[in-house]
């Protein structure tokens, strides 16, 4: 049995996590395991293909097709900010978590440029091209207007960016956040409690979709972290309580034992996701499980230091 495997097996015994997936990467060497069943009442074995919903993870897919895309960074826009404001969370828009009383949200497709339509107009556009640092604040609705602003530039659905832009550029085959793509493949159930139970978030939500509705696997992420474009490495703002104590355009970056690294979690009901990686791409992990809560980041951070450690099999 190879260590990652064994650590994957361990964790999902000490946790009570249904099942999970990870890939880790070092020196080009490409290492997977996966462990468990994709749900209690659909318990299929879980592979590094099966999707998971992976929550804020969506976040760095969506900054990568915004870059991708080419709208202006750095104009201001008429809510008093940039959109390399928004996509380092330093744009001042409210945090707003997805939590399970506002999971729920409208599907049709208008109902993002509706919302965006609703948002008053700020009234710091004047000062948008200020020089120094502005207060980080995680935000969903930032996220969500990003998203929104490069629709309108480009005319194209967000969806159909990351798609254009990431999923088919790295051949990942089981990542969407559209209903009739998820229900082609056999995705993981979401779970809460000890012993896990069923619960099932919406599986769409026009608004936030771009922040965090999307499904992904183990093997897919692991593709978009090996490619991930740099000045999404670059360090925009300072955080506050997070370990990797800085945040580039989508990821959180910084450093442990020395070493440069970047990563962001994910969560939404019943179903986790981890992305961490050093940053001169030598080595990294991807990690889905589909149980909350779960303290994964702590688990992606040790899969990562013995990845880096020594030789793993």
């Amino acid at each position: 049995m190879g260590r990652l495997v064994k650590l994957l097996q361990d964790e999902i015994r000490r946790a009570g996590i249904p099942g999970a997936a990870l890939v880790g990467w070092k020196d080009g060497r490409v290492l997977t395991a996966a462990a468990g069943i994709t749900g209690v009442e659909q318990p299929s074995p879980v592979t590094v293909d099966t999707p998971f919903r992976i929550g804020s993870t969506t976040k760095p897919l969506t900054t990568a097709a915004v870059l991708a895309a080419g709208p202006a960074l750095d104009d201001p826009l008429p809510w008093g900010m940039t959109l390399r404001q928004l996509l380092s969370h330093t744009g001042g828009m409210p945090a707003d978590p997805i939590t399970p009383g506002n999971l729920y949200g409208p599907t049709d497709p208008d109902a993002l440029a509706r919302w965006a339509r609703g948002l008053p107009h700020g009234t710091r556009a004047d000062n948008a091209r200020e020089a120094g640092p502005r207060p980080w604040r995680y935000s969903n609705p930032g996220i969500a207007l990003a998203a929104h602003v490069t629709e309108r530039a480009t005319g194209v659905p967000m969806a159909d960016l990351v798609e254009r832009h990431v999923l088919r550029p790295l051949g990942m085959t089981h990542t969407s956040w559209r209903l009739g793509d998820v229900l082609t493949w056999t995705p993981a159930q979401c779970h809460v409690g000890s012993p896990a139970s069923v619960v099932r978030p919406a599986f769409e939500h026009a608004v936030y979709a771009a922040a965090g509705f999307a499904y992904s696997s183990a093997a897919d992420l692991a593709r978009f972290l090996r490619h991930v474009p740099a000045p999404m490495k670059r360090r925009h703002a300072d955080t506050e309580g997070e370990e990797l104590d800085g945040y580039g355009l989508g990821l959180y970056v910084g450093s442990r034992r020395g070493i440069a690294r970047h990563g962001h979690p994910g969560g939404i009901e019943g179903s986790g996701c981890q992305l961490q990686a050093t940053a001169d791409g030598r080595a990294g992990v991807a990690l889905v499980y589909n149980l909350q809560p779960v303290d994964g980041w702590s688990f992606a951070t040790e899969v990562l230091d013995v990845l880096l450690e020594g030789d793993v099999r």
